[in-house]
């Protein structure tokens, strides 16, 4: 692969995260609650997950964390 074909590709690469992203926090909107439970800095803990699952991961993750404070 040229060095442009490489850019492009990772052009595409950051569209298709920042989608899928987005997508998830629409599912936490709907969910009644805040979408920044997935942003750029922790989605990878999400790889793999449909956005619906995704989503209530998140949340299952924000009670899990705050559980005892």
């Amino acid at each position: 692969m040229t060095e442009s074909e490489i850019e492009e590709f990772e052009r595409l690469k950051r569209r298709i995260r920042g989608d899928w992203i987005a997508t998830i926090q629409m599912e936490l909107i709907k969910l009644d609650y805040c979408a920044m439970l997935v942003t750029i800095d922790n989605h990878e803990a999400f790889l793999g997950l449909r956005p619906s699952l995704a989503a209530i991961r998140a949340i299952q993750n924000l009670y899990e964390n705050t559980r005892g404070v």
